[in-house]
């Protein structure tokens, strides 16, 4: 379980899914700076509302909203969106469900929900964790390395015969 756990793969993985994920927070982070800086909100229409289930948990899963809306310039616009778990119950529960959400000018499939955007950078800091962790599982390894290589030295050490005396007798 350890050796898994210390392996040099494992800590590879982490630092290399650690890596993708700092670079994908900070491009979320610089679009959502974007969708607050110049972004546009207007109100969408749901025109259909799925639910990818769980498999051991009916009802939940992962919800895609199909939206509609018009730009400011007349264009109409279709998309897509992935809500969360409440947010797509609410929908299904209403009528003729429609959101509030947030679209670029420059690029008017590009929608988010108005109260599901963060500039925090909280995915980069995550993936930094990962960093971390993986680097410090190289050194520990590193370190237990060297004690077991220590160990085994001081062990042959202590099995090797010194070395020959020779026995003389004066009589």
């Amino acid at each position: 379980m350890f050796r898994l756990l210390f392996s040099g793969l494992t800590a590879t993985v982490l630092i290399g899914f650690g890596l993708f994920i700092v670079f994908a927070g900070r491009a979320n982070t610089a679009e959502s700076a974007a969708m607050l800086e110049r972004g546009v909100v207007v109100d969408a229409a749901v025109t259909k509302l799925e639910l990818m289930e769980r498999r051991r948990r009916p009802g939940e899963g992962l919800y895609t909203a199909h939206l509609r809306f018009q730009t400011r310039e007349g264009r109409v616009v279709t998309t897509s969106l992935h809500v969360m778990n409440d947010v797509g119950r609410a929908l299904r529960s209403l009528p003729s469900p429609t959101m509030k959400v947030r679209y670029l000018p420059e690029a008017p499939a590009t929608v988010r929900p108005v109260e599901n955007i963060r500039t925090s950078g909280e995915q980069a800091e995550v993936g930094v964790l990962m960093i971390l962790l993986g680097a410090l599982m190289f050194v520990v390894r590193f370190i237990l390395a060297k004690r077991h290589e220590a160990r085994d030295r001081a062990i042959a050490a202590k099995s090797r015969p010194g070395p020959a005396r020779s026995a003389t007798y004066s009589r």
